[in-house]
């Protein structure tokens, strides 16, 4: 097994596509009469799983990428931290 960051495997890829449409299916079923307030409460809850799952994705992404910036600036000005190929693959692998 390998791990990886939450939420950006094809497990976390179907997840997000079935919150993004969980909520076009419920307005489906509501139309049909066949929906209640309980089954919204767990659609809303997914949705907001989703959102949180893509908003933390979007946080790390932002934070590799200010982190390899850093480190590629620090070496530039003669505080070596790290290899300069080590912080440029960084910044390309946040860029993804």
């Amino acid at each position: 097994m390998i791990v990886g960051m939450p939420g950006s495997g094809l497990g976390g890829i179907l997840h997000l596509c079935l919150g993004a449409l969980m909520p076009l299916r419920e307005l489906w079923m509501s139309i049909h009469g066949r929906s209640s307030r309980e089954r919204w409460r767990r659609v809303l809850v997914q949705v907001f799983l989703c959102a949180g799952v893509v908003g933390v994705l979007c946080v790390e992404f932002y934070l590799l990428r200010r982190g390899a910036d850093w480190l590629e600036s620090s070496a530039e000005t003669g505080i070596v931290i790290v290899d300069r190929p080590v912080a440029t693959v960084i910044n390309k692998a946040s860029a993804l």
